[in-house]
């Protein structure tokens, strides 16, 4: 890591070195000092970036995790046909079983993300029928009937 911090170091060192001493040479030959005004800035450029993406493996691995599984959650989101589509599967799961108390809360949570509030409100009430004690279901329950106290500022 300190290597690289020195290689970083250095190629700026370079790079500032290159960009000053544009100036003399500007009057002495015939070179293009915008070709290599270009190539200083590519230069810093990518060392900052190498550092960048080099220095910090486990945050690219942490960001690229995260994104396979954001990819397989919008995978399972399609392939359960959506919000619609996994409210259908609920409502036909609890036709086969009532008492079904994590359907029940899931349901509600479903037509709480569309905003649904009346269904869900519903659906709390449903599960919190079944295990009247449960603080969770408690809080779903008041965000339901009481949307707007809930919303951020």
């Amino acid at each position: 890591m300190l290597a690289l911090f020195y290689l970083l170091l250095a190629l700026m060192l370079l790079t500032a070195i290159g960009l000053v001493s544009i100036f003399y040479y500007r009057n002495k030959n015939n070179i293009s000092i915008y070709s290599f005004f270009i190539l200083a800035f590519l230069l810093i450029i990518l060392s900052i970036s190498g550092y960048q993406f080099y220095g910090n493996a486990s945050q690219l691995k942490s960001w690229y995790r995260f994104g396979e599984k954001q990819y397989e959650f919008m995978m399972a989101y399609e392939r359960l046909g959506g919000i619609n589509g996994m409210i259908a599967r609920l409502k036909r799961q609890l036709a086969s079983d009532p008492n079904n108390i994590d359907a029940l809360v899931i349901l509600g949570k479903l037509y709480l993300a569309k905003l649904d509030y009346v269904p869900a409100e519903a659906a709390f009430k449903q599960a919190l029928s079944l295990k009247p004690n449960d603080p969770q279901i408690k809080h779903w329950l008041d965000i339901a009937t009481d949307p707007y106290h809930y919303l951020p500022l």
